[in-house]
C-alpha cells in the first residue's frame, strides 16, 4: 500500500465509550473516529502481525456478529459480544470507522471485521457458535456431556480430519528443527539468529493456512512446549529473540483460552501443560507457571488432576514470580485450591491464607475463570492489609499488582497504583515514567505530574533525585529538571544529559550550571581515574555551543584546576583540536 493511499483523523471524547452507535454528523465529532482509504482486499499490510492474528483468531472462532448494512454503505458489527464497532466501505474502499476499544492505532476488531468482508475470497472456515439446542447436543449429547470423551476416551471422529493429529505433527516438525541446535555444545549468535529466523517463516506459514481448526493453536503450544530446551545450554550470547518468540505464544495462547477452547483443544492444553512440567530451565518454568491456572479452570477430571499433583511433587526447579514470590508454592497452592473443590472438601489447616503467595494462588484462578473484578477486588483488599501492617511484603506485592492490572489492561486500576509504586519505590525505571504519562488521563497531564513529583520529594532519601530526573526527563521538563539540579553538588552526568537534550536551546543559568558541576566532577577525589573520560564527555557538548560560550566554560574550568593539573594538559591538547 501507497504511503499517500490513507489518511488518518482522530477524535476522541470519553462520553464515546458510554454510547453504542452513533448515527449523526454531531455524534462522530464526539467519538473515536478513524477516516481512511484503502482497499477491502489489501489490508493485511496496514495492520501490526499480532494484531493481524488476533483479528483472524475472532473471525475464524465466529466472533464477528454483522448487526446492520444500511444503504448508505454502513455496516454495524458487534464483536466477541463486547465490542461494537462501525464500517463506511464503498464498495472495495474502507473510508472510516468507529470502534468503543478506543486503540491508538488499528485494533484488532476492525482486522476481524475486514476478514469477514474477505471471507469467501480466502476461504477461511468460520467456527460458528452454537446458538440453538438441538447443535448443542449434538456436540455434548443429550445428558450435556462432550460427545469428544466417551468412557475416558476422545472420540476423534468429531473432529476435523488432521485436527487430531496437528499437536503431534506441530511438535515434530519443531524437534526436527531444534535437534541439530541440542546436540550442539555452545550456541554462538549466528545459530540463534537462524533458529529465529527459522521458527518466524514457520510461524507466518501456518497464520495464512486456511484449514477447519486454528493450526496455530497447535503450533503454539509445541513451541512453547519444546523451545525453551533450548536454555538447557548455558547460553552467553543474545537470547532476547528467542525469548520474545516464546512471549509472543503465550500471548495468542491466552488470546485462544480466553476465547474459549473445545473439548479437543482442552485436552491438547493439559498435554502441553504436562510437558512443558518436565521442562529443566527458568523460561520452562515460566512456561509452566502460565499454563497451569489456565489447565486448572479448564479440567474436571480428578485423575488429571492426580497426574498434574504428582508432577508438581517431583519439581525442584522454581522462580520468582513478580520478581519476589515463589512461584512453585502458588502453583501447588492453586493445585491445592482447586482439588478442594473437585473433591468438595476444605482447604487443609496447614495451609495459611495470610501469606502472599496464597492471594496470588487464589486470585490468578479467578482471573482464569474469568471473575476479573472479583479477583482485583481481592488484590486490592490484601494490599491495603499489608500497607497497614507496614509489612516487608508490601512493595514486591505492589508490583504484582500493577503487573496484573496491565496484563489484564484495568487502566484505572494500572494508573493508580503505578503512580504509589513510582512514590515508594526505590527507583523509576523510564518504562514505568513512559506507561504513567500514557495513563494519564487527557488534559491532567500536568497536575498528576506535578502531584507525582510532590510526593516523590515529600518522601526524601539517596534516590529520590534519581527518581526525579527519569520522571522529568520522559516528560521532557527539562527546565524543572535543571532547577532540582540545582539544589545539589556534582551532578555533572545528570546535568549533561539533560543539557544535551535541551540542545540547541541554552541559557546563562545553564551554561553557569554546568560549568559548576564539570569543575566538581574533574576535582572531586572519587573519580580520578575518569577525569580524561569525564572532560571528553563535556567536550560532546562544547562542541555543539557557540565557540565563545565554549571558550568561557573552557576557562573557567582551567582556572579552577590550576596549570599542573595533568587533567588541565589534556584540556589544552584536546581543546586546540576543537
Amino acid at each position: 500500500m501507497k504511503k499517500d493511499d490513507f489518511r488518518i483523523y482522530f477524535w476522541k471524547q470519553k462520553q464515546f465509550l458510554k454510547q453504542p452507535f452513533l448515527s449523526s454528523e454531531l455524534d462522530c465529532c464526539l467519538t473515536f473516529v478513524t477516516m481512511m482509504f484503502f482497499k477491502a482486499n489489501e489490508f493485511e499490510q496496514t495492520f501490526a502481525p499480532l494484531i493481524l492474528k488476533r483479528g483472524l483468531k475472532l473471525f475464524e472462532r465466529g466472533k464477528v456478529q454483522l448487526l446492520a448494512r444500511l444503504p448508505n454503505g454502513e455496516y454495524r458489527f458487534e464483536i466477541d459480544g463486547d465490542f461494537r464497532l462501525k464500517i463506511i466501505k464503498r464498495g472495495e474502499k474502507i473510508l472510516s470507522y468507529t470502534c468503543v476499544c478506543d486503540s491508538p492505532s488499528f485494533c484488532a476488531h476492525l482486522c476481524a471485521t475486514l476478514f469477514y468482508f474477505q471471507k469467501d475470497a480466502l476461504g477461511t472456515m468460520v467456527k460458528q457458535k452454537l446458538k440453538d439446542e438441538n447443535k448443542r447436543k449434538r456436540i455434548l449429547g443429550a445428558d450435556g456431556n462432550s460427545l469428544f470423551i466417551q468412557d475416558g476416551v476422545f472420540n476423534t471422529n468429531t473432529l476435523a480430519p488432521n485436527e487430531r493429529k496437528a499437536f503431534s505433527f506441530q511438535r515434530n516438525k519443531l524437534r526436527s528443527v531444534l535437534k541439530t541446535y541440542l546436540n550442539t555444545d555452545q550456541l554462538d549468535q549466528l545459530q540463534l539468529n537462524a533458529l529465529y529466523e527459522t521458527i518466524s517463516q514457520m510461524s507466518q506459514e501456518i497464520v495464512f493456512t486456511s484449514q477447519e481448526y486454528s493450526a496455530a493453536f497447535y503450533f503454539n503450544l509445541a513451541l512453547i512446549s519444546e523451545l525453551p530446551k533450548i536454555f538447557n545450554h548455558r547460553l552467553s550470547v543474545d537470547e532476547s529473540q528467542i525469548l520474545s518468540v516464546i512471549e509472543n505464544a503465550t500471548v495468542e495462547l491466552n488470546l485462544d483460552y480466553e476465547l474459549g477452547l473445545s473439548p479437543w483443544q482442552t485436552d491438547v492444553w493439559f498435554r502441553a501443560c504436562l510437558l512443558a512440567g518436565t521442562l529443566k530451565n527458568q523460561v520452562g518454568f515460566k512456561v509452566f507457571f502460565f499454563m497451569v491456572p489456565r489447565a486448572l479452570e479448564l479440567i474436571n477430571s480428578k485423575s488429571q488432576l492426580k497426574t498434574l499433583k504428582l508432577l508438581l511433587n517431583k519439581r525442584r526447579i522454581s522462580f520468582k514470580a513478580s520478581e519476589y514470590f515463589d512461584g512453585l508454592e502458588i502453583l501447588k497452592l492453586e493445585l491445592t485450591i482447586k482439588e478442594a473443590k473437585i473433591f468438595e472438601k476444605i482447604l487443609p489447616s496447614k495451609i495459611d491464607k495470610q501469606v502472599p503467595e496464597y492471594v496470588i494462588a487464589q486470585t490468578d484462578l479467578l482471573f482464569c475463570a474469568k471473575k476479573t473484578n472479583q479477583a482485583f477486588e481481592k488484590l486490592e483488599a490484601y494490599y491495603f492489609q499489608l500497607k497497614n501492617e507496614r509489612s516487608g511484603f508490601q512493595l514486591p506485592f505492589l508490583k504484582h499488582l500493577v503487573l496484573k492490572a496491565t496484563e489484564k489492561q484495568n487502566k484505572n486500576f494500572e494508573f493508580k497504583y503505578l503512580e504509589e509504586l513510582m512514590i515508594l519505590g526505590l527507583y523509576i525505571a523510564p518504562i514505568q515514567a513512559l506507561r504513567f504519562l500514557e495513563l494519564c488521563p487527557e488534559g491532567h497531564q500536568e497536575t498528576n505530574l506535578e502531584h507525582l513529583v510532590k510526593e516523590i520529594k515529600a518522601r526524601p532519601n539517596e534516590q529520590t533525585l534519581d527518581k526525579l530526573y527519569v520522571l522529568l526527563m520522559e516528560a521532557k521538563r527539562y527546565d524543572q529538571l535543571i532547577l532540582e539540579l540545582k539544589k545539589y553538588k556534582n551532578k555533572f552526568f545528570l546535568l549533561h544529559q539533560v543539557a544535551l537534550k535541551r540542545l540547541p536551546d541554552f541559557d546563562n543559568l545553564l551554561l553557569k550550571l554546568y560549568t559548576k558541576h564539570l569543575c566538581e566532577a574533574l576535582t572531586d577525589g572519587t573519580y580520578t581515574d575518569f577525569y580524561q573520560m569525564i572532560f571528553d564527555n563535556a567536550l560532546i557538548y562544547l562542541k555543539q555551543l557557540p565557540e565563545n560560550e565554549a571558550q568561557v566554560i573552557v576557562g573557567e574550568v582551567q582556572k579552577k584546576l590550576g596549570a599542573m593539573s595533568y587533567i588541565n594538559r589534556h584540556i589544552q591538547r584536546v581543546f586546540k583540536v576543537l
